[in-house]
């Protein structure tokens, strides 16, 4: 007949006691604790913890990809008005450009021709400066659109985190 045997303590186990009990300092009984429902208790608050502070973090990470998407798509809608805008520009000074060297051509006198390219001078600044301002204006609130998620993301980031400081 086979005797039952009984489980032996693994060895590092028996090793920590035989040494926190030799050493006298009051530690042998820590290692012996009879009752695990503090230590439980202890480890499963931390892994909660950990748990939800990754948890957190992932959801953190996705609001701002979904911020810097959404930012993007609007860039790309703003930068193609920009673009068209310019190219309307462009345009209509070359079309302004063709009739004004029609009209030089078309001249009579150098009084005509000079009274022709003051006043085409005049028109091209005009026009210079009217598109420059708008494409200024279109640059700018391409800028304010753009950044507006992303800015929205980081004051939720700065509240969520200065509400976590405080608690």
């Amino acid at each position: 007949m086979a005797k039952k045997s009984k489980a032996k303590k693994p060895a590092a186990e028996s090793t920590v006691r035989k040494a926190a009990n030799a050493s006298g300092n009051g530690f042998g009984n820590f290692y012996d604790i009879k009752n695990n429902a503090t230590m439980e208790k202890f480890m499963s608050q931390g892994k909660n913890q950990f748990e939800k502070l990754s948890q957190d973090a992932a959801n953190a990470g996705k609001e701002h990809v979904e911020a810097l998407v959404k930012s993007g798509n609007i860039f790309a809608k703003g930068f193609e008005d920009f673009l068209k805008t310019y190219a309307s520009l462009a345009q209509s000074s070359a079309e302004r450009n063709a009739q004004a060297f029609k009209a030089l051509l078309g001249s009579k006198t150098l009084n005509e021709y000079t009274e022709t390219q003051n006043r085409v001078a005049q028109e091209n600044l005009d026009d210079f400066l009217s598109g420059v301002t708008k494409l200024s204006e279109l640059g700018v609130k391409l800028a304010t659109e753009t950044f507006e998620p992303i800015n929205d993301q980081v004051s939720k980031s700065i509240k969520k985190a200065s509400e976590a400081i405080a608690a």
